[in-house]
């Protein structure tokens, strides 16, 4: 029994070692693994936001910090954050952001957009899954069953945030015909969860056929 004691913590003391070893390694990885931040070069003639696939690019051009600033978010390297830089930009650079224009988010998760939409004056229309799809995309908060989660004080009072945000259910594989007659609408990192590659298919052809 001696025997297997002492080899018991002769094998924990060599697992601490190397522990100490992977930690120094993890630490000196990340001190070393250096990510640009703004400002960048203001004379950035760089085209922007002219596709609608992520690029690197687009980090790096002035206009994206400055959305980001009027999101009141921290810049980074996300898609995510760039699918929303990305409405922004195009709903600005077409004028559409303006008093009283309808906008319907689908599966609108906990985003900022609608608390800036409402701040420039559009009415907008938030929804997302019902609950018993949405469910599972509670952990991450990535899902609303009410405005509570779509309010951000840093953007808009509440008083005009109540009077210009709405929230609905809806399930984008099947979407309701009350939606219609809107001036603008988005989606972010949605259609591509929708079960198959042929209902989000489905969910952009209905988008193109409809009068959303």
């Amino acid at each position: 029994m001696d025997n297997v004691s002492e080899n018991i913590q002769f094998l924990l003391e060599k697992i601490n070692i190397l522990e100490s070893k992977l930690n120094k390694i993890e630490s000196t990885f990340l001190s070393s693994n250096y990510l640009p931040q703004p400002p960048f070069n203001e004379n950035n003639n760089t085209s922007f936001m002219k596709y609608s696939t992520c690029s690197s690019t687009d980090f790096f051009n002035p206009k994206f910090n400055k959305i980001c600033n009027k999101l009141k978010t921290p810049f980074g390297f996300h898609r995510k954050l760039w699918e929303w830089v990305f409405i922004i930009h195009h709903l600005e650079k077409n004028n559409i952001l303006r008093q009283e224009k309808k906008g319907l988010v689908f599966g609108v998760g906990t985003e900022r957009l609608p608390s800036l939409f409402a701040s420039m004056g559009a009415l907008i229309v938030a929804t997302d899954a019902p609950p018993e799809i949405g469910d599972a995309w509670k952990g991450g908060n990535q899902f609303s069953e009410n405005l509570s989660g779509l309010y951000f004080e840093d953007l808009i009072d509440y008083h005009n945030f109540e009077r210009r945000v709405s929230y609905k259910t809806c399930d984008m594989n099947n979407i309701d015909r009350e939606f219609v007659d809107f001036d603008f609408n988005w989606s972010s990192c949605c259609f591509e969860h929708l079960g198959s590659l042929e209902n989000g298919m489905n969910f952009v052809r209905v988008h193109f056929e409809s009068d959303y």
